[in-house]
C-alpha cells in the first residue's frame, strides 16, 4: 500500500508541471482536481452507505486536513512546478518523513531519539546541497521557488501528524478522504473565484486539462490509501512514503520530460535518503480496525 501510494503521488509532480505549462493557475488547478477527486470518492462513500458524518468533530477535522493537507501544500507545489524540474521538486518531498517525526515528537506521539534527530539534520544538509549551487547564480529564482516548494512537504508532514493525532476513531477512510478533498475545493474557491484564478474546462482541451484530470484521479484514490495506512502504521511509518514519492517522481520526470540531473543533485539525493534512513522507525503501531 505504501509503495502504491508513493508511486501515485510521485506522478503528481509531472502532472503539476503539465498544469503549470498549460497556463492553468495553481489555485484553480488544485481546486478543480480536489473537487473532481472528492466527488469520485463521495459517490463511492454513498454507494457503500457510509457518507461523511457532519458532526462538529468531523467538520473540524475536514477543515484541518483540507487546508493543511491539500489546499496550502498542493497550491505551493503547483506554483513551484512551473519553475523547476519535476524531479528536483519531488526530491524536496524527502524532507516530509523528517518533518513528520519532528511534529510527532512535539505532539508526544514518538520518543526522543538522537539517531533520528541526527537524521533530520542530515536531511536538511541534503536540501542545502540541492540549493547551494543555484544560490550563487545572479538573477536565478530557483532557490525562491524551491523554498516555496518546501511548503508542500511541510504541509503534508503536518497533515500526517495532526491527521493521525485527531482522527475520529470511527472515521471511514473513503468518507474522510472525500470530505477532505471537497473541503479543500471549497476553501480554494473562496480565493479562486474572486481573484479570477479559475480556468475554462470546456474544449479545446490541452495538456493542462489532462494534468488536472490525472491529479483528480490520483487525489481521490491516493487519499483513501493515505487514511488506511495512517490507521495501520501511524504517522512516522506513513511519512516514509517520501522515499517512494521521490524515486518515482524523479523517474517520471526523466521519462516524460527528458530531465537529467548533475552529480551535485544525485549527491544531495543520497544525503537526503541517508537522513530519512536514520529517521526510519522500527516496529509500526498495532493496526486499527
Amino acid at each position: 500500500m505504501l509503495f502504491l501510494l508513493g508511486s501515485m503521488w510521485g506522478g503528481t509532480f509531472p502532472a503539476a508541471r503539465m498544469v503549470a505549462e498549460g497556463g492553468i493557475p495553481a489555485v484553480g488547478g488544485v481546486m478543480a482536481s480536489s473537487l473532481g477527486g472528492g466527488l469520485i470518492l463521495l459517490l463511492w462513500a454513498l454507494a457503500r452507505g457510509r457518507p461523511p458524518p457532519l458532526r462538529r468533530r468531523y467538520l473540524l477535522y475536514y477543515l484541518m486536513t483540507g487546508a493543511v493537507g491539500i489546499a496550502i501544500p498542493s497550491t505551493a507545489m503547483y506554483a513551484a512546478a512551473g519553475h523547476m524540474p519535476s524531479g528536483v521538486l519531488s526530491m524536496l518531498v524527502t524532507t516530509s518523513p523528517m518533518l513528520t517525526y519532528g511534529l510527532a515528537l512535539a505532539l508526544g506521539m514518538e520518543m526522543v531519539s538522537w539517531r533520528r534527530l541526527a537524521g533530520i539534520a542530515l536531511g536538511f544538509a541534503g536540501v542545502l546541497l540541492l540549493l547551494a549551487p543555484r544560490l550563487v547564480v545572479p538573477g536565478d529564482d530557483f532557490a525562491k521557488w524551491a523554498l516555496i516548494g518546501l511548503i508542500a512537504p511541510a504541509g503534508w508532514a503536518t497533515n500526517t501528524a495532526l491527521g493521525a493525532r485527531f482522527r475520529p476513531p470511527q472515521g471511514d477512510s473513503v468518507a474522510l478522504a472525500s470530505a477532505m478533498l471537497l473541503t479543500a475545493a471549497v476553501l480554494l474557491s473562496l480565493v479562486a473565484w474572486p481573484a479570477d484564478l479559475t480556468f475554462d474546462a470546456l474544449p479545446p482541451w490541452h495538456q493542462g486539462h489532462l494534468g488536472v484530470l490525472i491529479l483528480a484521479l490520483v487525489n481521490g484514490f491516493a487519499h483513501v490509501l493515505f487514511f488506511l495506512i495512517m490507521a495501520r502504521g501511524g504517522p512516522v511509518f506513513l511519512g516514509q512514503v517520501g522515499y517512494i514519492v521521490t524515486g518515482t517522481g524523479v523517474l517520471w520526470g526523466m521519462l516524460l520530460f527528458g530531465e537529467r540531473h548533475g552529480p551535485m543533485v544525485w549527491l544531495a539525493l543520497a544525503v537526503l535518503f541517508a537522513g530519512v534512513a536514520m529517521v526510519n522507525p522500527g516496529v509500526g503501531r498495532r493496526p486499527r480496525d
